[in-house]
């Protein structure tokens, strides 16, 4: 029994280090696609980071990384509906509002994965786990209610919370069939599909991207692929309920490239907003 509680404990161990290298991934790519997303279309700058996903996973593929497997397909389908329209709610927040408000908003899939992980993965829960989620739903309200400074400002905050919730709804799906399917032959089937559902809409949008936009869709697109596979494998090793709350992470790095890069100012409110997320976050790891 204390041999196995110790392999547990090197898995939970491996799976928060995967999902806190992915935060910080996650945060490089939302810099990239900051930096370029005023000059396009978010389907545009979807399309584009899809097919440079495709390429690399193409490439990876030819050269026996992976092999492609059709088992799955009604699950690589619907997974790559939620995905293509989490991204496209927040992206298009990125473009209206700060990049660390962004992800601390972002970062509020886990108070919605738990509860999704009691319903449908049957994993149990404390009761406490209910209090925190609370909690943590105050921080984002926080957050939203001051730092949003218009209506329409405001409707991009709701914006990121139904992304994140699309992420949360993305995240449960892969847990479920991470014990069935190889990490980079589900990354595969999402860039894919995406390019397939995203094929017309780019070409009804399409801008002439300039070799800047190439760049830093290119380098998203990379960052985009490694922290999508360092969630998969986090998510591989322990339960979503141990590892998801370490995505909290993701608030540092982005706050500090919003600060560094985009010259984001940190108020007092946000602060406040972000603490209480986090705890909650942290909290839930230690319950769960």
């Amino acid at each position: 029994m204390k041999l196995l509680n110790n392999s547990q404990k090197k898995k939970n161990f491996k799976g928060i280090t995967f999902i806190i290298i992915a935060a910080l991934c996650f945060s490089i790519m939302s810099a990239f696609l900051k930096l370029i997303i005023e000059q396009h279309h978010v389907l545009d700058i979807m399309f584009l980071r899809s097919i440079f996903a495709l390429t690399i996973l193409l490439t990876l593929y030819k050269f026996k990384f992976f092999e492609v497997k059709k088992k799955y397909f009604k699950f690589h389908f619907f997974r790559t509906i939620l995905g293509v329209s989490a991204m496209f709610f927040t992206f298009t927040a990125l473009k209206y509002i700060p990049i660390s408000n962004l992800t601390i908003i972002n970062f509020s899939k886990i108070f919605f994965i738990l509860p999704l992980a009691v319903i449908l993965l049957k994993e149990k829960t404390y009761f406490s786990s209910f209090f925190y989620i609370l909690i943590g739903f105050l921080g984002i309200v926080i957050i939203i209610g001051i730092e949003a400074d218009s209506a329409s400002n405001l409707k991009y905050y709701f914006y990121a919370l139904f992304g994140a919730f699309l992420i949360a709804l993305v995240k449960i799906l892969i847990k479920k069939i991470v014990a069935y399917e190889n990490t980079l032959n589900i990354q595969f089937w999402f860039a894919l599909y995406s390019c397939i559902f995203l094929f017309f809409p780019y070409f009804h949008l399409a801008i002439f991207p300039s070799p800047k936009s190439i760049f830093n869709i290119f380098f998203a697109s990379i960052f985009g692929l490694l922290a999508q596979f360092f969630t998969i494998k986090g998510l591989r090793e322990a339960k979503s309920t141990i590892v998801m709350p370490f995505d909290f992470f993701r608030v540092i790095f982005a706050t500090i490239i919003g600060v560094l890069i985009f010259s984001e100012s940190i108020t007092l409110f946000f602060l406040l907003g972000a603490l209480l997320i986090i705890f909650s976050g942290i909290q839930l790891s230690k319950l769960n």
